[in-house]
């Protein structure tokens, strides 16, 4: 650990204000808010103390029907910080954004800041690190995604400034001290000549207290029970819901499960099958006690998109900390540290996945060793010692 105090620049918001936010959007941005509190606990454990400079991760009006969110200070989990300011407008986001951080510089002196890391590749955050170089903070990127992901929400103006942020996001994280990075493909485009900490995700300290008393997976058809095959996250088809959703017709003698929200949601609301079956999107709480009778956990994905090499899906991880039998597709950014702890699907047809449902279900159930080796590896102080053995060696901040 190092003495530094250091901040969190990003999306590290209050449960309550996330909860509400997340009721209103069509896609919510559940598993950025998780991982942004993962990442405060890891940060802790590197440092002294840490600092928050948040805002509000939301999608544009009218999308999410508010078009203002107003600035204030907040204390979470012991943790000060500050709520940014800026309109929920396209084009006037990012330039209030990139505003509120200019007003919040005083609050950076007198927290004593000397490392500021900034999370996900939001470009007005981006552009206010590089002025944060300038003034001699050490400011370290945390690339979560590639740049410029086009959501299903999206609308065509709002797709091509994405392409124009993602042109110019390249320039603003050269300038870093270092950056951490949740694939190897996300380094070698963005940041190839600076030091770099890549891996998979965090392992959510609160999910794992959730999860750690799962008995071993259980066999349902051994007790006359039907198979359950689970899905959490984005139930759009970029992530292959779509495809899940037509594997669960050809296998009617397994119950297939979703979670979330997304553009493959009135499909589901409508299906007439009886093994398919929608519960909305749900809190931490219920997905674990969802995941406790699951036989497997399931990652569709497509393997072969642009995000999914520049990408790591952290259900992931979640996943294996529950015991339960994983079934994904072969993304490229998985690491080999974890990668035999998954069952895999290499024909991602929905007949393929059909397939690899079947062989999953006919092996014997694991996983113990795999929620051990994920804790011991991605765990939330794990991470923190090895961001603390990356800022060790950077030069002590002088201003």
């Amino acid at each position: 650990m190092t003495a530094q105090p250091a901040l969190l620049l990003g999306f590290t918001i209050p449960d309550v204000i996330a909860q509400e936010v997340f009721a209103a959007d069509p896609l919510p941005a559940a598993q950025t808010h998780n991982f942004a509190w993962s990442l405060v606990r890891a940060i802790r454990a590197a440092h002294d103390t840490v600092f928050l400079l948040s805002a509000v991760p939301v999608q544009n009006y009218p999308l999410v029907p508010r078009k203002w969110f107003g600035g204030r200070q907040f204390v979470e989990n012991g943790t000060d910080g500050r709520m940014l300011a800026f309109a929920n407008l396209i084009i006037l986001k990012h330039l209030t954004r990139f505003f509120s951080c200019l007003v919040a510089l005083p609050q950076l002196r007198r927290w004593r800041v000397q490392t500021v890391y900034i999370h996900g590749v939001h470009s007005p955050f981006l552009l206010f690190g590089v002025l944060l170089r300038l003034l001699g903070y050490r400011v370290i990127p945390i690339l979560t995604d590639p740049p410029g992901v086009i959501l299903p929400t999206d609308g065509t103006f709002a797709a091509m400034l994405k392409r124009i942020d993602a042109a110019i996001i390249r320039a603003l994280i050269r300038p870093s001290t270092a950056v951490v990075a949740l694939a190897p493909e996300l380094v070698r485009p963005y940041a190839a000549k600076l030091p770099t900490l890549v891996l998979p995700g965090i392992l959510n300290g609160h999910w794992l207290d959730r999860v750690r008393g799962f008995a071993p997976a259980a066999d349902n058809r051994k007790t006359g029970g039907r198979p359950i095959v689970l899905y959490a996250g984005g139930l759009a088809a970029a992530y292959g819901a779509d495809r899940l959703i037509d594997a669960a017709l050809l296998l009617p003698d397994v119950d297939f499960v979703f979670y979330g929200k997304g553009d493959q949601v009135a499909r589901l609301e409508n299906s007439t099958a009886a093994n398919v079956l929608y519960k909305g999107f749900a809190d931490a709480s219920t997905l674990a006690d969802a995941m406790r009778g699951a036989s497997i956990l399931i990652n569709p994905r497509p393997s072969g998109t642009d995000f999914a090499v520049q990408s790591f899906p952290s259900k992931l991880i979640e996943y294996l900390a529950t015991g339960r039998p994983v079934l994904t597709t072969r993304i490229q950014s998985i690491p080999a540290d974890i990668a035999d702890h998954f069952a895999y699907i290499d024909d991602e047809t929905p007949a393929g996945i059909a397939e690899a449902v079947r062989k999953t279900l006919a092996r014997e159930p694991g996983g113990a060793n795999a929620a051990a080796n994920v804790e011991t590896l991605y765990g939330e102080k794990a991470v923190g010692r090895r961001l603390a053995a990356l800022v060790r060696p950077m030069p002590a901040v002088e201003r």
